[in-house]
């Protein structure tokens, strides 16, 4: 069987992207990552996710597939982020916030000030998803993930480094949510 904790791949990846092994999730594409923070942070039939569409469509995958009600806050006509709608829109069972950095599928990149307002004063795990930030002039938001207790950054290995077949996905958060993670992951999720 192979290494369920992906030791060495995690110390490897930790040197490249300059984050503790301790900080980062590893699974089956970043989807699986997305229906694993839904699974494990949200009761279902009780509590929600908010999305801001036009957004990437496994957000609202995930919750139909575990029964967690979608809540959505659209995009700007400029197709930016409605921050004080967004905040308007929390409430005490909005467990979850995605947003994708560069957003899938208009390709704009957020304000880091918005996003920082959000990470801020939202009261559940905002997570942002970096699927396409190689491509992107603007910087990324990982070092957010070890700052900010509320923050995952996801990555992937599907776009920038072209290997969608491997299905790698990568989640960089506090060590605490990390190890939730890794309690409630299939023993062997990456073969």
């Amino acid at each position: 069987y192979p290494d369920p904790l992906q030791g060495d791949l995690k110390a490897a990846i930790g040197q490249w992207k300059k984050v503790p092994p301790s900080q980062l999730f590893l699974d089956n594409g970043s989807d699986a990552i997305i229906q694993l923070l839904i699974m494990g942070l949200c009761e279902p039939g009780e509590e929600s996710i908010l999305i801001c569409p036009p957004t990437f469509g496994m957000y609202a995958v995930g919750a139909a597939l575990l029964n967690v009600e979608l809540e959505t806050v659209p995009l700007t006509p400029q197709f930016q982020l409605d921050v004080r709608a967004i905040l308007d829109a929390v409430h005490p069972k909005m467990k979850l916030c995605f947003i994708p950095n560069p957003n899938n599928p208009s390709a704009n990149w957020f304000s880091k000030t918005d996003l920082q307002t959000i990470a801020e004063n939202f009261p559940g795990l905002l997570v942002i998803d970096e699927a396409y930030a190689e491509f992107s002039p603007d910087d990324s938001a990982l070092s957010w993930a070890l700052e900010y207790p509320n923050v995952m950054v996801l990555q992937t290995f599907s776009k920038a480094q072209g290997m969608a077949g491997a299905r790698l996905g990568m989640g960089f958060a506090r060590e605490t949510l990390i190890n939730d993670l890794n309690t409630i992951k299939p023993p062997y999720n990456l073969n």
